[in-house]
C-alpha cells in the first residue's frame, strides 16, 4: 500500500507537477451535486422531457418477431 506522501510523489515525478488537492479547484457557489447529469436527468423527466433512443433488436429477433406476427 502506498501511503499519501508516496502517492503524492510518484505523481510529481511522473507529471512534473504537485499533485492537486481539494482547495486548488475553484468552485462555484452551487454544490456539485446540483449540477451532476443524473440531476439534469431527473429535472428533464420531471419537466416531461423524454430522450427516447431506439432499442436495438438483433436481425434474429427481428426475424423471430416477424414469424410470430409481432412487427
Amino acid at each position: 500500500m502506498y501511503s499519501p506522501e508516496a502517492a503524492a510523489e510518484a505523481y510529481k515525478m511522473q507529471t512534473g507537477q504537485n499533485l492537486p488537492i481539494d482547495g486548488d479547484y475553484p468552485r462555484g457557489n452551487r454544490p456539485a451535486y446540483l449540477d451532476s447529469a443524473t440531476r439534469r436527468l431527473i429535472a428533464e423527466q420531471e419537466q416531461g422531457i423524454r430522450h427516447r433512443s431506439p432499442t436495438p433488436q438483433s436481425s434474429a429477433l427481428k426475424r423471430i418477431a416477424h414469424a410470430v406476427g409481432a412487427d
